[in-house]
């Protein structure tokens, strides 16, 4: 399974606490192989008063994720002075269970000082890209033979193919998110106008769930082009217009603002200078905001606050953010929700 090769400890807990699955890092993690961690109980690992078990519990009386940091985690198994946790509710077949995510480094912090995304880890890179091929092509076979089948079907069997199709679509859209969360190089770069990129993510987007939202543009017409995946930018302002118009309740406005910053630090390249991430995109909505138990794991994998969100579209933003040199940032504001994403600039080689 591919979230065997997530980093993080990955847990699916029932009502009752008992572990229905555990990925390789929780195994690990646990120091307890997969078949000892099914069926388990929270209980058994932890002591009743565990701030892990209470969180759980907390979340399934509150009914909303929740997370913890910097905590300590012990057994008479192991223990581990300084912990992160998220703990999220999904739905599965109508029943209720909890997605527990551990790690014992914040995964922010890892981003800040570029160690997860680093050179040393070019391994998930290629990784993602081979589990995502393997998972997509028979994906497409399954997709095109429910198609065919789906033409001569009756109404009752064409329902199935429908959800057959739709399935396996949600499915190539998870991987092709999961494709890129550790990519640290660009698969196809080019020179690009980002306001393009934004056009044309606005268009897709008022297709379709941004229908009835109003959207202005603050462009700055001098903005200098960047280097970059057409396909992987458009995905990822999709992914926030997406956020923006499912926070929004009504009269919905999204405001894409783009501008120079000449406040930026400097760096040398060979022999010549440039400023680091001068090149901003902005995208600011009046929704109804992020909660704040969110805002500290906000870009973290698999923590949403949506019934049917995979948490993973923030991660995808700044996964194709590092893989472009460029970074991602949530804003603190009283009246919108801003988020920026910022661009190196480009050395000229007539300089």
């Amino acid at each position: 399974m591919i979230l065997n090769y997530v980093p993080l400890v990955i847990l699916l807990i029932d009502t009752n606490l008992n572990i229905e699955y555990s990925n390789l890092a929780a195994q690990e993690f646990f120091k307890l192989n997969k078949d000892k961690l099914q069926f388990k109980n929270l209980a058994d690992i932890f002591h009743p008063d565990s701030i892990l078990i209470d969180t759980i519990l907390r979340t399934k009386k509150e009914k909303k994720p929740m997370s913890i940091e910097n905590f300590n985690l012990s057994s008479p198994y192991f223990s581990y002075p300084s912990i992160n946790a998220s703990i999220s509710i999904i739905e599965d077949a109508g029943v209720e269970k909890f997605i527990v995510t551990i790690n014992k480094t914040s995964f922010m912090k890892r981003l800040e000082t570029q160690n997860f995304f680093s050179n040393n880890n070019v391994s998930f890179l290629g990784l993602s890209k081979m589990l995502a091929h393997e998972i997509k092509n028979p994906l497409s076979g399954i997709k095109g033979s429910a198609q065919l089948l789906s033409i001569e079907a009756d109404k009752d069997k064409k329902e199935l193919t429908d959800i057959i199709i739709q399935e396996t679509d949600r499915i190539n859209n998870i991987v092709n998110k999961i494709e890129y969360l550790f990519s640290n190089e660009l698969i196809e770069s080019e020179k690009i106008n980002i306001h393009e990129i934004i056009d044309q993510s606005i268009k897709i987007s008022q297709a379709s769930y941004a229908k009835n939202i109003m959207f202005e543009k603050k462009y700055d017409p001098s903005l200098p082009l960047i280097s970059g995946d057409k396909n992987i930018l458009i995905q990822t302002i999709l992914n926030l217009i997406k956020n923006s118009s499912e926070a929004i309740v009504k009269d919905g406005k999204i405001v894409f603002s783009t501008y120079f910053s000449l406040w930026e630090p400097k760096e040398k390249y060979l022999g010549k200078e440039k400023r680091i991430t001068p090149i901003h995109v902005e995208i600011s909505d009046n929704g109804e905001g992020i909660s704040d138990f969110l805002k500290e794991t906000l870009f973290n994998p698999f923590i949403t606050s949506k019934n049917n969100g995979s948490g993973l579209g923030l991660t995808q933003v700044i996964g194709a953010m590092n893989s472009h040199g460029g970074k991602a940032e949530y804003i603190q504001s009283k009246s919108n929700t801003t988020f920026r994403l910022s661009f190196p600039e480009m050395i000229k080689k007539n300089e």
